[in-house]
């Protein structure tokens, strides 16, 4: 599977002038957190992490400008399953969850793009479980 075209995902920029930054090492979202709202990374880079289990950190990638994250919660109407932290000073576009929903339903380009970066993504998270377990030895 190709990743998605970024073109598109800049068309979200035109639904909305509202944007925070962040410092390098300021936390954006924490585990656990109700935030419904929607990011769109375009300036810096971030780090999604979790903790398992047992309480360790674990990474699990670096997002650079023309992401988005948060949407997974917006859509199910969940807690934040990952951490994201700015590595780099940061600027991005924030949609509320209600915001978010009504550009996908006026906007079908938008939605298919957000469609195959969230297939994207899954893709990347079974190859990532994958390795895992091919790696754990007897």
């Amino acid at each position: 599977m190709t990743k998605p075209d970024i073109d598109q995902g800049f068309k979200l920029e035109a639904y909305l002038n509202r944007f925070s930054d962040f410092d390098a090492d300021e936390t954006i979202i924490a585990e656990g957190d109700i935030d419904t709202n929607v990011y769109f990374l375009q300036i810096g880079r971030v780090k999604l992490s979790h903790l398992s289990p047992e309480g360790r950190a674990i990474s699990h990638t670096e997002l650079q400008p023309g992401a988005l994250f948060g949407d997974i919660s917006a859509l199910t109407n969940t807690e934040q399953r990952m951490t994201v932290i700015a590595k780099t000073e940061a600027r991005l576009a924030v949609f509320t969850r209600a915001e978010f929903c009504q550009i996908l339903r006026d906007d079908a380009d938008v939605a298919n793009w957000v469609v195959k970066d969230l297939a994207h993504r899954l893709e990347a998270q079974i190859d990532q479980i994958g390795m895992i377990k091919t790696t754990k030895g007897c």
